[in-house]
């Protein structure tokens, strides 16, 4: 548990829940319904049982929190005030039986008085937990902000239902359940980016997170923390699997990283050392006639020419030898771009062609960089006095 950020327990209300009747659990493609209703033994029971034993494992402890009016969140805070608990997550998804079985974190008003309430009781960091079926998530987060959330921690499920055909009834014995799992994480990203643009404080994402790649989606959207829920069903390790997933990530985007930056650093030297006619890249795009009369100028005072799409598609390779014959290096611009093995492929043609560098888009990555790096070592020709076939010789150029 110590490996673990923190643990949030499941909802506690004062006096306890019975919850729902069964079935309450239903799984469905790529994800879970549940209507458990929130269950559970009240606060009391959280104190004596749970909470004593998360801190002798060392967790950090973060309980939910619920209620069925604004005071029962109060009086549930103000109980666990002297309990071993590290913050609050304010599960505003509950319906408010003092008006009418509205959900509290559907409207404005009702976020603010309730989170304004807990706020008051407690100092202790207080994450209000949003959810995501409501017409505009990020006025909630502005109003649990506004009324003084620490945090928010977004979505909770979103209302979903099953049917079984053959029986000819929902799957729980409610008509409408929560749906969580896989299928829901592009909603949950989506609320956290939007969130991320709307308020200032810290963001806990979750919904759909079974993988490290998932949590780092969350927090490339924003997130600053993540959390793992219905993974846990299917993965009793889902929590250190996301853990070491994002460690493993981020080893490979160091490594990829330090490998362009290395290619860079062994590019770079000082511009004065580099002798005045190797400092300029003349750029040939234009027809072979043009070409050549600009080469043709330019010998003695240029050293690299730049052989572009136009001109090398209407020429080939015999324009590379012309320029070589006249004393030039020639940079072959066709910004590769492929799978590595085609890239390979035409990095060696290109070396074969007696182009002295050439171009490639560096968004093909790691792979496809090194497999045009390894293509030029290979033994090629000797290109100032050869031209093989099928492309025309040097001498039949200008």
């Amino acid at each position: 548990m110590s490996a673990l950020g923190a643990v949030t327990t499941k909802g506690v209300s004062l006096n306890g829940w019975e919850g729902n009747a069964s079935p309450r659990i239903a799984e469905v493609p790529s994800g879970m319904l549940n209507s458990i209703g929130l269950q559970n033994p009240g606060v009391e029971h959280l104190k004596a049982c749970e909470l004593p034993w998360l801190a002798e494992v060392g967790a950090t402890a973060i309980v939910n929190v619920s209620g069925h009016s604004f005071d029962e969140y109060v009086q549930v805070i103000e109980a666990l005030e002297d309990a071993p608990v590290d913050a609050y997550e304010v599960n505003i998804s509950c319906p408010n039986v003092d008006a009418g079985g509205m959900t509290i974190g559907t409207h404005v008003e009702s976020v603010e008085k309730v989170v304004g309430m807990c706020r008051e009781a407690t100092a202790r960091p207080l994450i209000v937990k949003l959810t995501p079926n409501v017409t505009d998530i990020t006025e909630i987060a502005r109003a649990a902000e506004s009324a003084g959330a620490d945090g928010i921690s977004l979505i909770n499920t979103l209302m979903g239902m099953a049917i079984d055909a053959d029986r000819r009834c929902t799957l729980t014995s409610r008509p409408f359940a929560g749906f969580s799992g896989p299928a829901i994480k592009p909603v949950a990203l989506r609320c956290v980016w939007q969130c991320h643009n709307a308020v200032k404080v810290p963001l806990l994402g979750m919904g759909g997170i079974s993988n490290g790649i998932d949590a780092v989606e969350f927090m490339l959207a924003g997130a600053t923390a993540v959390a793992v829920g219905t993974a846990n069903f299917v993965n009793p390790t889902a929590t250190i699997d996301v853990i070491d997933g994002i460690a493993e990530y981020c080893e490979a985007s160091w490594r990829q990283r330090r490998q362009r930056t290395d290619w860079s650093v062994a590019m770079l030297t000082t511009f004065s050392d580099i002798p005045e006619r190797d400092r300029v890249i003349v750029a040939l795009d234009c027809d072979i006639e043009e070409a050549f009369e600009l080469a043709d100028k330019l010998q003695g005072k240029a050293t690299w020419m730049k052989i572009g799409m136009t001109l090398f598609y209407a020429n080939g390779p015999a324009v590379v030898y012309a320029l070589k014959e006249r004393g030039f290096q020639g940079v072959l611009d066709l910004k590769f771009h492929d799978i590595p093995h085609q890239v390979e492929g035409a990095a060696y043609s290109a070396a074969a062609s007696g182009a002295d560098m050439m171009t490639m888009h560096t968004i093909g990555g790691v792979a496809m960089m090194s497999a045009a790096q390894r293509a030029p070592s290979a033994p090629r020709p000797n290109t100032a006095s050869t031209c093989p076939s099928p492309w025309a010789s040097p001498c039949s150029l200008p």
